[in-house]
């Protein structure tokens, strides 16, 4: 038996952000989170986006395989089981068999609740390859304000792309965000300030999808993480936003999280 210890918090707070599951293939890997052995590290995504915590698992010394792919339902199944029981655990322990039995428990004062699923096989993508290695661009935002002008412009962007495009004044220190609706007409919200940037060449406007953006930024908020920082290589490569470790909040945390949202190629009439 293999037993992987797993921040309870951070693993729920990836559950959104697993592909869905349809019908027709229900062994999808990127329905699941996947939980690597060498890294101590929590990977999710959905094919648009991804989030990765690393520090948030801890193997015992007999693993010798590189990790396992944890089903995000099996997941949602112990949170509602844990709230409805009133538990407030730290940790999760996944005891993994070798019938490919998975048995997920938890711990808090005394009482202990345990859930038993299917070990999902098959090979998780490289996800590792799709993270940018040099970051050319860095802007930093504060989270809530960011949450507050996605929120001032979304009912003006068109309903089927819902996309919104982000401009980087490097004079003002700001960023404009705006949006375009079905008939091409353009809104644009009122600039938000950077308090820290760095970057190689002017960063060129990127369009992102603004679900994607408001989710990945609404984790960070629950996590209490005050400013994030967008970081990319150029071009319609994925911008990478965590937790900012310049000033204003300059301090690193033992957990590292990255969360990766893909750009949209928008084509703009003006």
């Amino acid at each position: 038996m293999t037993t992987a210890v797993i921040n309870y918090k951070e693993l729920v707070h990836l559950t959104p952000f697993a592909a869905k599951p349809d019908k027709l293939d229900r062994d999808y890997p990127l329905t699941n989170i996947y939980v690597a052995a060498k890294t101590g590290e929590l990977v999710v995504a959905d094919g648009a986006r991804m989030q990765s915590v690393k520090g948030a698992v801890s193997f015992d010394t007999t693993t010798y395989f590189d990790g396992f792919m944890l089903d995000a339902r099996l997941v949602k199944k112990l949170h509602r089981a844990v709230k409805g029981a009133g538990l407030k655990p730290d940790t999760v322990q996944a005891h993994i068999t070798d019938t490919f039995n998975i048995n997920l428990s938890v711990s808090y004062h005394g009482h202990t609740l345990q859930l038993s699923g299917w070990l999902n096989t098959g090979q998780y993508p490289r996800y590792e390859q799709l993270f940018p290695t040099t970051e050319v661009h860095k802007l930093c935002f504060h989270t809530n304000t960011m949450l507050e002008a996605l929120a001032a412009v979304k009912p003006f962007a068109n309903k089927r792309t819902s996309i919104v495009k982000l401009t980087y004044q490097p004079t003002a220190k700001t960023i404009t965000l705006s949006v375009t609706d079905a008939d091409g007409k353009r809104t644009r919200g009122t600039p938000i300030s950077t308090p820290y940037n760095g970057w190689c060449v002017p960063m060129p406007p990127r369009h992102l999808h603004i679900p994607y953006l408001v989710e990945c930024l609404k984790m960070y908020e629950a996590l209490n993480v005050g400013f994030v920082l967008l970081t990319s290589n150029g071009g319609l490569s994925p911008v990478v936003i965590t937790p900012s470790y310049d000033p204003p909040n300059g301090r690193e945390e033992a957990v590292i999280r990255r969360h990766l949202i893909c750009s949209v190629d928008a084509k703009e009439s003006n």
